[in-house]
């Protein structure tokens, strides 16, 4: 939940985990105590922790040879139940006290609120696994939420389609040139473990924003970074990545926070956590997905189970990467790219085509190409974040544009929001919804859609040239499709004209525009057309061309004229010689 004044925290959950970050990195700190006011001046105890240590999960897996990383964290923290209070304005403060019982103090005021205007669409045809649609014609998106004081229902949304979605200009640090290798147990090799995976694909999530705002990328020794491996080296301290544990996953909340907040930009950038709580199930692919579409920088951490099968356990094996790009398919799944800080390498996985296990889902990167899923390339979603600009200034600077389809300010009759889809070309969209209320508080729901109005535009099917046709074969040519739900190619073969005839290629890549076909029949005519398939089954075809199967080779066809000149020349030889 966001607030329309970036300054104030919002705070809505029964239970919250409340910390504090020491900037200064005292090694001699001995405790932290957590208070909050109505007023600021009457203080009420949270709790007090004496012990910094790990609290949580820590991975394990392979032996400890594998990137392990933790679910948790290191640092000051007490868990609050702010459940029974009041909705309204209160003041939260941390003292942290050192060996020399000399004190620090930081303050931030938060509204609660226990009924917040998280909404939730409802709407025909139903969200299925992430995506909503195929839609078509009017479509009213209705809205409900649990506030008590709703104001305002406003819809918009931004292009997500295939030419759309990709994240450039990612750093390229390589988690290998950062930090220290675990040497635990092991000689000085090169096939020491390196766990710094967690702050470098930080340092490549931010670097791409860095690109238009500088101030990201300030060193404390003055000046900027040169690459993303040095901000990532940075980052390791921030994060207090471990060489054997790696980094776990509240301490890498809080070093991008201590990162922003050492160059004066928390209140630009908001950090959103998207953390299980131990024994939860994580978040979705399609929450990854929904975030790249609209422009977050993106971190995520995925596992994958060790011995006893589950994901979530202490015997896992964490990684992070950095998201880049999502791809949806319609009925849910699709695809999900990342930077993997090892290389750096981009890859790309198949959602939505594991089954969940423990309530995590699965992601396929098919590594070696062979189409099975094979070990070691099924990795499970715990946790990701996203780093978004939260004023005006950060907006416009990482400036993602929606387009406006509407606004209800009028709650007396429920929220609803007709929208023309026939306006939109058909394709994948991110549909943001946002619910406001009086206070200024404001929730948000988004989901991708697929709108589908008509059938897909044809392409243009030229004729064989004589140069791309043999005796057995024919190498075809036609136009790109250009439309955002572009499914597939099909090319269909017939030996009677105006029949299409038998499917004899499936091609699913939009940018091929050739196909060579191989095992015809000599002396056949033979009739082809090229059909172009949308995401919701809507089908086009190009017009039929007829190609001859048999063509004489030049080389045959200059025998054969070499042959009849012989023999002419014979004949005229024998007249000459017997008349």
């Amino acid at each position: 939940m966001s607030t329309l004044d970036p300054n104030i925290v919002k705070v809505y959950e029964p239970i919250i985990d409340v910390r504090v970050i020491d900037l200064a990195d005292e090694k001699d700190i001995t405790h932290a105590i957590f208070e909050f006011s109505q007023d600021g001046i009457d203080w009420i105890l949270i709790d007090e922790d004496y012990n910094p240590s790990f609290e949580g999960i820590q991975f394990n897996g392979d032996y400890g040879n594998g990137s392990t990383n933790a679910l948790g964290g290191t640092g000051w923290n007490a868990i609050w139940e702010p459940s029974a209070l009041d909705e309204g304005y209160y003041f939260l403060r941390a003292t942290l006290f050192d060996q020399m019982f000399q004190q620090g103090t930081t303050e931030i005021m938060m509204h609660y609120d226990p009924t917040p205007p998280f909404l939730n669409l409802d709407q025909q045809p139903t969200v299925n696994e992430g995506i909503l649609g195929p839609l078509s014609g009017i479509v009213n998106f209705n809205s409900t939420t649990i506030d008590e004081d709703p104001a305002s229902f406003q819809l918009d949304y931004i292009n997500a389609s295939r030419p759309i979605i990709n994240q450039e200009g990612l750093g390229d640090a390589n988690q290998e040139n950062v930090g220290t290798p675990n040497t635990q147990g092991t000689p000085q090799t090169d096939d020491d473990q390196n766990n710094f995976c967690g702050p470098t694909s930080v340092a490549n999530a931010l670097w791409r924003l860095g690109q238009k705002d500088p101030a990201l990328l300030s060193s404390p020794q003055g000046g900027q970074y040169n690459n993303a491996t040095e901000m990532a080296e940075q980052l390791g301290n921030d994060t207090k990545t471990d060489p054997v544990n790696g980094t776990a996953s509240n301490n890498l909340t809080d070093g991008i926070r201590k990162y922003l907040k050492d160059r004066n930009l928390d209140g630009n950038y908001t950090v959103k956590p998207h953390i299980p709580k131990v024994g939860d199930r994580g978040p979705w692919w399609s929450d990854v997905g929904n975030a790249l579409r609209q422009g977050e920088a993106v971190i995520l951490l995925k596992v994958k189970p060790g011995s006893d099968g589950l994901v979530g356990t202490g015997d896992d094996v964490g990684h992070y990467e950095t998201g880049k790009d999502a791809q949806p398919y319609p009925g849910g799944g699709g695809e999900v790219s990342v930077r993997d800080p090892r290389g750096p390498t981009d890859k790309s996985g198949k959602v939505k085509v594991v089954p969940k296990n423990n309530g995590f889902e699965g992601i396929w990167f098919d590594e070696d190409g062979d189409g099975e899923e094979d070990e070691g390339e099924v990795w499970y979603l715990l946790a990701f974040w996203e780093i978004s600009p939260n004023n005006i200034y950060t907006w416009n600077l990482q400036r993602v544009e929606y387009t406006h389809l509407g606004e209800d300010s009028d709650p007396s009759d429920g929220f609803s929001i007709p929208v023309e889809t026939q306006q939109i070309h058909d394709g994948f969209y991110l549909l943001r919804g946002r619910m406001i209320d009086a206070t200024g508080n404001v929730g948000m729901n988004r989901t991708c859609v697929y709108i589908n109005n008509y059938s897909p535009n044809p392409v243009t099917l030229e004729t064989p040239i004589l140069e791309e046709v043999t005796a057995d074969s024919i190498t075809l040519h036609w136009t790109q499709n250009q439309d955002e739900d572009f499914n597939s190619y099909q090319i269909f073969i017939s030996e009677i004209e105006g029949i299409l005839g038998d499917k004899i290629e499936t091609i699913t890549d939009w940018t091929t525009t050739s196909f060579n076909v191989t095992n015809l029949e000599s002396d056949t005519i033979y009739y082809i057309t090229v059909r172009v398939e949308d995401y919701s089954g809507l089908v086009t075809d190009s017009d039929q061309v007829q190609a001859p199967a048999t063509i004489i080779p030049e080389s045959s066809s200059l025998t054969i004229l070499l042959l009849l000149i012989i023999i002419t020349s014979m004949i005229l030889i024998y007249k000459k010689k017997y008349a």
